[in-house]
């Protein structure tokens, strides 16, 4: 039987043996063949389907990086892999949001700093004996003045907090000094925003802080800049390296009993909270 006469089965059962088992295959990916052999899949898919089987079988595969950050994989049970290590593990489906993204690249420059020192970056160094906070963070702010001397200039760059009002709080980091369309408009508040709408119709409540950096005329941060400050951030400001220049909330605060600033319960709360 000619490749181009192959049941979707047939390239299924090739996709699965060429693999080993599927445990080469990326879950995106084995979700993919399982869909398409259930048909499940629409004529995009089966074209995605169809690339897939083609690079398998002529042995081209290779697992690609989750959210497209180097180095890092992940298996089918949700652990995150270094260069094919251990080194965490993301919960589904949190495991497919930028929030993860962001926290992802944190992970992968701990990894290469670790490696940087020949120490093997792996869940016991990276999660649970984590003891490199001063020195990773000089390293990179190191990264970030290479990254910055070309020009010499300062940079300026927003922390951004979204909070749903039900608990689900992210944190992420724009150029600049951005209006709230802005921030509505970027993929990170997209994402959140369609994870977390189930919030009983809450409004979302918006916090942006902008610093700088460095000396000089200011100018926005990069995006490869805003990925090192990503990791280092916590440090800088630790640190006094950086100058605080504005501050904005958007949208409207609701509070509950998970909040720290929470006001005081009702009598009925506190009987309850007594019960439980």
């Amino acid at each position: 039987m000619s490749e181009t006469n192959l049941s979707i089965s047939d390239k299924a059962i090739a996709i699965i043996h060429n693999t080993q088992d599927g445990n080469l295959l990326c879950p995106t990916h084995l979700k993919l063949t399982e869909m398409a052999v259930n048909g499940f899949l629409n004529d995009r898919g089966i074209e995605a389907f169809n690339q897939l089987y083609e690079k398998v079988t002529s042995g081209e595969y290779k697992q690609p990086f989750l959210h497209g950050v180097e180095h890092m994989t992940q298996d089918h049970e949700g652990y995150i892999l270094f260069k094919g290590k251990a080194v965490e593990h993301y919960s589904s489906p949190w495991i497919h949001s930028l929030d993860a993204r962001n926290s992802l690249l944190k992970i992968q420059q701990q990894c290469l700093f670790l490696e940087s020192k020949g120490i093997t970056a792996d869940s016991m160094n990276i999660v649970w004996r984590w003891k490199y906070d001063n020195e990773f963070g000089e390293y990179q702010k190191a990264k970030l003045d290479d990254l910055m001397i070309a020009d010499n200039r300062e940079i300026v760059f927003s922390e951004i907090t979204l909070n749903n009002n039900d608990s689900q709080i992210v944190t992420f980091f724009m150029p600049e000094n951005p209006h709230d369309t802005m921030i509505y408009d970027t993929d990170d508040y997209i994402d959140f925003a369609e994870r977390h709408c189930d919030n009983g119709g809450k409004d979302f409540f918006i916090q942006s802080h902008t610093f700088s950096y460095g000396k000089g005329e200011g100018r926005e941060a990069t995006e490869d800049e805003l990925k090192i400050i990503l990791s280092c951030f916590d440090y800088l400001k630790g640190k006094d390296l950086l100058k605080a220049e504005a501050a904005s909330e958007y949208g409207s605060k609701g509070y509950n009993r998970f909040y720290e600033d929470d006001p005081e319960l009702s009598e009925e709360q506190e009987e309850y909270d007594d019960e439980i």
